[in-house]
Parts: C-alpha cells; sequence; structure tokens
C-alpha cells in the first residue's frame, strides 16, 4: 500500500504481536483498556515479521466493553475509530 502512497486503517485481532524498541515483546490484547479510554502507539512493528513502522489505536467500548484496535500508517487519534 505503501508503494502505492494509500493510506490505510485496519482493524487487528486481539492476537496480533507487537513489537516496541526497549519493550518486550507482547499482543495488542495484553494493553490494559479502561471503558471508555484509548491508548495510541507510534512507530511499532507487528506480526513476526515486524511489519511497519506502523502506528495502533486502541480502546475500549465504554458500553458494552468492546476492545478495538486499529493498525494506521498516519499518527493515530480519536478519529482513527470513526475512519
Amino acid at each position: 500500500m505503501r508503494h502505492w502512497r494509500w493510506h490505510f486503517r485496519i482493524r487487528s485481532k486481539a492476537s496480533c504481536g507487537v513489537y516496541r524498541s526497549g519493550h518486550s515483546p507482547c499482543k495488542v490484547e495484553d494493553f490494559p483498556l479502561a471503558p471508555g479510554r484509548a491508548l495510541f502507539l507510534h512507530n511499532v512493528t507487528i506480526t513476526a515479521d515486524h511489519c511497519g513502522p506502523v502506528s495502533l489505536a486502541l480502546a475500549r467500548h465504554t458500553s458494552h466493553g468492546e476492545c478495538w484496535y486499529v493498525v494506521s500508517d498516519d499518527p493515530p487519534s480519536v478519529q482513527t475509530f470513526v475512519e
């Protein structure tokens, strides 16, 4: 997608591996998310192939507790979940 200069927002599985400099590898589901809160990670790689760098937008819905994990090529914000 980057070759064609396309932007992307891809919903990820909870089991997707996350690799951050200076941290142990983990899965997106390992990040604590309080209902109604979001967490944004920049310049990480994902999967065992270390795809990236990418950004992650992670959030838990306030009322029903559903988690959203979104991989993006742009810096994420709350707008990432809308898109």
